[in-house]
């Protein structure tokens, strides 16, 4: 294989060259940022008649962790009074939660 030589070009040239070859850079990034920027499908916006299943896995793991950092922060006050018979209607509820048939369909129940 014949190694050719590359043209020696003068300082002008060089300097014109690494300056068309920077612009070419600076354009890319720029490019690279916009696109970045913008919505992304599956993350910000979802494709029609899909449905995005989200693993929360990572975002528990995140609060877990800030709350052993700072237990403090999660120190909520008490409801107000109003939120209170709420709170013990729930309890209530979850102890003994309302029959409900299985299946009703038209009146019929089973």
């Amino acid at each position: 294989m014949v190694k050719r030589k590359a043209p020696e070009l003068s300082g002008e040239q060089l300097a014109a060259q690494l300056a068309h070859q920077l612009a070419r850079l600076e354009a890319m990034r720029r490019a690279a940022a916009e696109l970045m920027a913008r919505d992304q499908l599956g993350r910000d916006f979802f494709a029609r008649g899909s449905v995005a299943y989200a693993d929360l896995t990572p975002l528990l793991e995140a609060v877990v962790k800030l709350a052993k950092k700072n237990p403090k922060a999660w120190d909520f006050p008490e409801p107000p009074e109003e939120i209170a018979p709420l709170k013990q209607q729930q309890a209530e509820m979850v102890k003994s939660p309302p029959e409900l048939p299985l299946f009703s369909y038209h009146g019929y129940e089973t």
